[in-house]
């Protein structure tokens, strides 16, 4: 009975409450290098961290001091063992008085907690006092949560009795435990340095060509009239395989409310992929309405009933088919970075969720919603 009691998996309770996480440089300078490297791979490893203050007063500071990755997986799943490996490392760069916690990536995706990512808060969160886990992406934007496992112990019962009487007793502890988890704010440490003239020398260009507009007189540079007795300067360092790659941080334009519309053949397609779990599948002469009345008895049974494992899978799956479904008028712009990848996501699950809300409803049609809503911005 207490080896059962052990292995049972606790609630995740989420709290408000927000603490800070420090990226130090080197550890920003990792994680922007193995992005670059797989930006089209989730990868993981160990995150190794120290503490300063408290949960009490709301002075918990987190610092994320270095990065050891273990695995580079495929586009939405990674995991990995801890070996011997991460101790060496974490000897030979004198790190035991770190704590050790998970950092993985989305790649080009959103940085969230999935169902996936939530589950192994708990697993993780029952094992050690306080878990920390970062999710990072292509486009630099982190995610982070810190957990804390609860106990609630009660000694003692009352009860009213006869008489109006009022009884207090003592009694056998019984404890209810949970895990809390708070969210971080993120704040990096990196050299900014080169960031800070690009964006300079962007606002002169915009401000000559503006001069430019007014007046008509201005003659154009060529390559007759540039002056050639310019003192030679130092050529710029080549920030080969860094995180200033501008692929890696692409900028939408201003409005792409037009090219973000999901065309109806597009949307039925990755719907009957997504309710039947095929991902070749078309529609040709699909009775879709006759499918919902049996899905639910065909996934339960395909997944013995286990309502975590088919959540875990629909997780993975979905995640896939929203990122991963484009069509003609999008397609170039998604491969130029001229088109934002997570808005592209979220204009699909939300075209699929509104498809799935004409659908009759079923246990397995309603976590189907539940992961959709995830990526709607």
């Amino acid at each position: 009975m207490e080896e059962k009691a052990q292995n049972k998996s606790l609630n995740l309770i989420d709290r408000p409450s927000t603490y800070k996480l420090i990226v130090s440089q080197l550890a920003q300078l990792k994680i922007r290098e193995w992005c670059y490297n797989f930006p089209t791979k989730e990868w993981s490893g160990t995150m190794f961290y120290t503490v300063k203050g408290n949960f009490e007063d709301g002075s918990l500071t987190i610092t994320c001091v270095d990065i050891y990755v273990s695995d580079i997986g495929s586009g939405t799943y990674t995991e990995f063992d801890h070996t011997s490996d991460i101790v060496n490392y974490q000897i030979e760069n004198n790190l035991l008085d770190c704590y050790t916690g998970l950092i993985h990536s989305h790649n080009q995706m959103a940085t969230f907690f999935s169902g996936t990512d939530r589950s192994t808060l708990i697993e993780e969160g029952m094992t050690m006092p306080h878990f920390v886990s970062l999710i990072v992406n292509n486009a630099g934007k982190y995610t982070a949560k810190i957990t804390r496992r609860v106990c609630l112990e009660a000694v003692k019962i009352s009860y009213p009795t006869f008489n109006d009487g009022h009884k207090t007793e003592d009694a056998e502890a019984n404890i209810n435990e949970y895990i809390e988890a708070f969210p971080l704010d993120i704040e990096i440490e990196e050299d900014t340095t080169i960031k800070d003239e690009v964006s300079k020398r962007i606002k002169e260009i915009e401000e000559l060509k503006k001069t430019k507009e007014v007046s008509t007189n201005i003659q154009p540079y060529t390559a007759a009239n540039i002056n050639t007795n310019t003192p030679e300067v130092e050529s710029p360092k080549e920030y080969k395989n860094s995180f200033y790659q501008p692929t890696l941080f692409p900028v939408s334009p201003a409005n792409n409310s037009n090219k973000l519309k999901v065309p109806e053949d597009v949307a039925q397609v990755a719907l009957i992929q997504l309710i039947t779990g095929s991902i070749t599948a078309t529609g040709k002469n699909f009775d879709i309405n006759k499918w919902c009345s049996i899905m639910e008895k065909a996934y339960f049974r395909r997944f013995s009933g286990d309502m975590e494992e088919l959540r875990g899978w629909l997780d993975c799956y979905t995640e896939y088919l929203v990122w991963n479904t484009f069509w003609p008028d999008i397609s170039n712009d998604v491969v130029n970075a001229e088109l934002d990848t997570e808005e592209v996501a979220s204009a699909v699950a939300s075209k699929l969720l509104e498809k799935c809300n004409q659908l009759p409803s079923n246990k397995v049609l309603e976590m189907i919603k539940e992961q959709l809503e995830q990526y709607i911005i």
